[in-house]
Formats: C-alpha cells, structure tokens, sequence
C-alpha cells in the first residue's frame, strides 16, 4: 500500500448552485463534500457566480490513488459502508475508523483524509 502525500486543491464553499455552475479547467476533478462545499484537485481557477463564496488553497488533505486490487486487499476489508454503483463517484465514511472520503474511478480509488489522520490511516491499512 503506497503512503498518502499531501493533496492540493481549492477549498470552494458557495451556494449549491454557484458550484453547481462554476467554471473549472478540464483537467480538474470536483469532489463534493456537501451541498454548499466542494474541493476541486487538480485546479487552477476557479470562476463562480457568488460574491460571498469562500475559494482557497487547501493542503490540509492526503491521498494515495489505490489499484482495485489494492482496494480489495487492504481498504475493503477496513470498511462497513457499501460503495457507491455509479463511476466515478464520491463516497465518504470511516476507513480504518478514520474519517475519509474515496474518489472511486472506473481505474482506481482515490484515498483521501485529513492530512493530521494520514499517518494513522497509512499504518492501519498495512
């Protein structure tokens, strides 16, 4: 299992419609966390339509990209949540009892946490 690096990526809380709306470049992946926040990785701008928006750089994130072998060996065992059908999909819960979220491809999973847990979450799926 590869150990997490920092994430980079724009923190985004707006009104729902404001992300829904937003421009990004084409690259970027956004990953809604909740209706009013998103994290978009692999960012440059951001444009969206809300004068009170928040919109920052945020490294308080780690993730590793994870085959799904990989996933199957080490992650799923660790999980009582079931994955979302769809691709690609956000799904967030406790891996390990540790608070993460998983950026699931039809390729591989995205591994995310708090960047403080990243650590703990590393030793706990070796």
């Amino acid at each position: 299992m590869r150990a997490l690096e920092p994430l980079r990526g724009i923190r985004v809380v707006a009104r729902p419609e404001a992300i829904d709306a937003a421009t990004v470049p084409a690259d970027a992946v956004v990953l809604r966390f909740a209706p009013d926040e998103a994290f978009v990785v692999g960012a440059g701008p951001v444009d969206l339509d809300d004068t009170h928006a928040i919109v920052v750089d945020d490294v308080g994130f780690s993730a590793a990209r994870v085959s799904w072998a990989d996933y199957d060996e080490h992650v799923a065992p660790l999980i009582e949540w079931p994955l979302p059908n769809e691709r690609p999909a956000l799904a967030q819960g406790l891996v390990a009892a540790v608070p993460a979220k998983l950026w699931i491809t039809r390729d591989d999973v995205l591994l995310i946490c708090p960047s403080a847990y990243a650590d703990d979450l590393a030793e706990r799926l070796r």
